[in-house]
């Protein structure tokens, strides 16, 4: 008989059970990352066994939730209705506690209409303020010389797609897959960066670079600027940090007409809105930025986020903001 969960030897609560779901969430980037997060600090030189990470606090967090929830589960306070529900309880709390000059602030229109939606914040001030680009750090590179110095010497138009995690399911990889099968190899060529399964990509037929995880802005800006087009098919963006990065290296974008990155992209303006969440439409979003007037594109990917997400742009909104909260 074969199980459908692992166990995991904590120190503190001994056998941890973690079902697939958990260990999903476990295998991610960043919560692997939290192995390196010591809550000692440096205590760990002197006691060699005071090494708490944050890893392994989250591992017990995770363990006392589901004891907390099988215990409330027992007592028939999950899935009640009425005033008395835990959840309902728990809510009427979270508004009552909220200081009632709080301003929130969304980092998109769509995070922000998410927050006026909600049944804490409907009645808050909730207000815009984008993420920011440093324009002095992501700024275009000629394209032969960043193709050189990536050591891409293809004639094709490059088709560029990346994120910390290409497999997530939030990211929308299946998406662009199932858009490149609509194009010819013969035009295209795929370059990637992030978290990348290449077997998902060789089947396809097209010459492709993976150049996996970036660690610094050079080898970014080199890799945007040396893309013909920047495909961004997340389906759900708090705001589309990449996509906005591409933009300030004159690369237009691709992306859905939907969540964070509509705030970013003008329609065949600087880029093109695919009609969410039709890969067809991104398909034909990249055969149009490379049959129109491909410099003008550029020249207003990069003009838009001088003139919107700028970092000292957004750096005075915020100031704006706490000088209006401490008058």
């Amino acid at each position: 008989m074969t199980r459908d969960y692992e166990v995991v030897r904590d120190p503190l609560w001994d056998n941890i059970p973690l079902d697939q779901v958990a260990l999903a969430a476990l295998d991610t980037p960043a919560v692997q990352r939290l192995r390196y997060v010591r809550q000692l600090g440096h205590a760990f030189l002197v006691y060699p066994g005071a090494t708490h990470t944050r890893f392994e606090h989250a591992l017990g967090a995770y363990h006392l939730t589901e004891r907390a929830l099988a215990n409330l589960a027992a007592r028939g306070e999950l899935g009640r209705s009425g005033e008395h529900d835990l959840s309902r309880w728990i809510l009427r709390r979270k508004i009552r506690y909220v200081p009632r000059r709080t301003i929130i602030v969304g980092i998109s229109d769509w995070l922000s209409q998410r927050a006026k939606d909600s049944a804490i914040f409907a009645n808050f001030d909730v207000r815009t303020i984008h993420n920011n680009i440093n324009v002095d750090e992501f700024f275009p590179v000629d394209k032969q010389v960043a193709r050189t110095l990536l050591g891409l010497t293809t004639g094709k138009k490059i088709v560029l797609v990346g994120a910390q995690d290409l497999k997530s399911h939030l990211k929308g990889f299946d998406k662009f897959l199932a858009a490149v099968k609509m194009l010819d190899p013969k035009d295209y060529f795929l370059a990637f960066f992030g978290r990348l399964d290449e077997e998902t990509i060789r089947p396809l037929g097209f010459e492709y670079k993976n150049y996996g995880f970036l660690h610094d802005s050079i080898s970014l800006r080199l890799l945007y600027s040396a893309a013909d087009v920047f495909v961004g098919p997340s389906i759900t963006e708090a705001f589309g940090k990449t996509i906005a990065e591409s933009m300030a290296c004159g690369t237009p974008v691709v992306c859905f007409d939907a969540t964070g990155p509509k705030d970013i992209v003008d329609h065949q303006k600087n880029g093109y809105l695919a009609r969410p969440f039709e890969a067809e439409d991104i398909a034909n979003g990249i055969r149009w930025i490379m049959s129109s007037d491909y410099p003008t594109l550029c020249d207003n990917a990069r003009s838009k986020v001088e003139t919107t997400f700028d970092s000292r742009i957004i750096a005075g909104k915020y100031k704006e903001l706490y000088e209006e909260l401490v008058r």
